[in-house]
């Protein structure tokens, strides 16, 4: 008996075979009802989202660079206390200290960084300077005029004579009173 050969299944959906280098017919179908229709539907709106919640490394970088510069200002305002420098107003202000012999001196120098204009009838300010050695010295006041123009510095300064029981004496500290602020800067001694 031969063999009944079966036709080959047709699929549900006709398909379109094209040979290589073919070109398919493009349709375009365009509805402007449909088109106005999808305008005017209600969107699903999605919820607001913030320049951080998009971006988890964003936050992250951020944080850390916000981390470091608080830490850098920590450092800096620690460091400049304990260098002897500070800031008032205008003015910068710079402590030093040298040990010679059975006298300590001690020096201010104050610095008009000239960053504001001087009014004409603004009147010549004083600093004073309050000079004492840690632990526990007497203090020694000192005052003068303020420098006149920018780029001028004036220098207070005093020599504090060492007692008996201030032998170990390592540590100067300076409280400057200018124009109603103070600042206390603090200084090694050097040797």
């Amino acid at each position: 008996m031969p063999e009944e050969r079966k036709p080959p299944e047709q699929p549900d959906e006709p398909r379109l075979r094209v040979r290589r280098g073919a070109e398919l017919p493009q349709e375009f179908h365009y509805s402007r009802e449909e088109r106005m229709a999808r305008r005017d539907a209600p969107r699903k709106r999605e919820p607001a989202q913030g320049l951080f919640r998009r971006n988890r490394r964003f936050i992250l970088l951020f944080g850390n660079v916000v981390l470091l510069l608080v830490l850098v200002l920590l450092l800096r305002e620690r460091t400049s206390q304990a260098s002897g420098t500070a800031r008032i107003g205008v003015y910068s202000l710079t402590l030093q200290g040298l040990r010679f012999g059975d006298t300590v001196y001690a020096t201010v120098t104050v610095k008009d960084s000239g960053r504001r204009e001087r009014k004409a009838q603004e009147p010549a300010g004083r600093v004073s300077v309050h000079f004492a050695l840690e632990p526990a010295g007497e203090a020694y006041l000192q005052s003068a005029a303020l420098p006149q123009r920018p780029g001028e510095e004036v220098v207070v300064g005093e020599a504090i004579p060492l007692t008996e029981g201030q032998a170990e004496v390592r540590e100067l500290r300076a409280e400057v009173s200018l124009g109603g602020e103070t600042r206390s800067l603090r200084r090694t001694i050097k040797q």
